[in-house]
């Protein structure tokens, strides 16, 4: 998990606009959620401004003008659809205009067959994490 998040954060680096260091990382519970916390460690201890959401603050994210923002909210073996403050999360993640970055696959999709559950993030770029 440690591997993983280094290069979740190195690439996540690289996307980042000039001048842009404000990153807002979305994590849920799992795995997938635990590859965020790590990827929110390394890019604070890289000096940017990491602020980590889970659903419980889904009403409380500060209105920043996020330069990233990483979805690691739920991994491939999501079957359900979202719905709640989870869903408030992807919403809030799909109104912002910087880059979206997906750890394994956009969150509210089915992995395997496809099909949106509902809300679905729209990421810039996806990471598959291994």
């Amino acid at each position: 998990m440690e591997r993983a998040g280094l290069a979740a954060a190195d690439f996540a680096a690289t996307l980042m606009p000039d001048g842009g260091k404000d990153i807002l990382v979305l994590a849920g519970p799992g795995n997938n959620g635990g590859d965020a916390r790590i990827v929110a460690r390394i890019l604070d201890e890289r000096f940017f401004r990491v602020t980590l959401a889970s659903a419980a603050d889904a009403q409380s994210i500060p209105a920043l003008s996020w330069a990233l923002v990483i979805d690691g909210l739920f991994g491939i073996g999501l079957a359900r659809e979202i719905s709640g403050d989870y869903a408030k999360l992807i919403d809030y993640a799909n109104a912002q205009s910087c880059p979206v970055l997906a750890l394994d696959i956009p969150r509210g999709l089915a992995s395997v067959t496809g099909p949106v559950l509902a809300h679905a993030l729209r990421a810039t770029p996806t990471l598959p994490l291994t």
